[in-house]
């Protein structure tokens, strides 16, 4: 992936929890494949068209908890897609960052592609793209201001998102 993240044999052996605050950019995303119920009715099968059906959006998480989302946005006529929206949160015994693209439709929002990041492999701030499962990378910033520690409890998450509600806290 980057510098920033140590993904040995060894580091993933241990589990280890992260206790402190977390900043994370959203940067864009590239190559992000359209769902099969979104090109439904297409005509034609480009992939400019295709990429051309997608309005994705972020969810963002941390273990099973829901964090923040980004913003949607509109069909692009590049498969490029732009954000630049920062999130702050705490976290307390926290496991992974979970990133999901999800594409915002009329009746129900449809899943795009994933990724988890482990707190134990990113290492102060990292800056880079990660791979996407099935399809697509998505290009983030993230900053861990503590140390991660060896503890058994339940995460906690704190949300002061600056794309969210000012102010807007939840505490789970």
């Amino acid at each position: 992936m980057s510098e920033g993240v140590d993904n040995t044999p060894a580091s993933r052996a241990k589990m280890v929890l992260f206790n402190g605050s977390v900043k994370l950019k959203i940067c864009e995303a590239v190559d992000l494949k359209p769902t099969d119920f979104s090109t439904r009715l297409q005509m034609g099968s480009t992939k400019e068209r295709a990429s051309q059906m997608i309005e994705p959006y972020v969810n963002i998480g941390v273990d099973e908890m829901y964090v923040a989302k980004t913003t949607t946005k509109a069909k692009s006529v590049k498969p490029q897609w732009i954000w630049n929206e920062d999130f702050t949160w705490e976290v307390h015994n926290g496991q992974n960052v979970n990133l999901t693209v999800f594409h915002d439709a009329a009746i129900h929002d449809e899943f795009v592609a994933n990724c988890t990041i482990p707190f134990d492999d990113v290492k102060g701030k990292s800056d880079f793209w990660i791979d996407l499962e099935p399809n697509g990378k998505l290009h983030i910033v993230i900053e861990l201001n503590a140390s991660p520690q060896d503890v058994e409890e339940k995460t906690n998450v704190i949300l002061h998102s600056s794309t969210e509600q000012s102010n807007f806290g939840l505490e789970f």
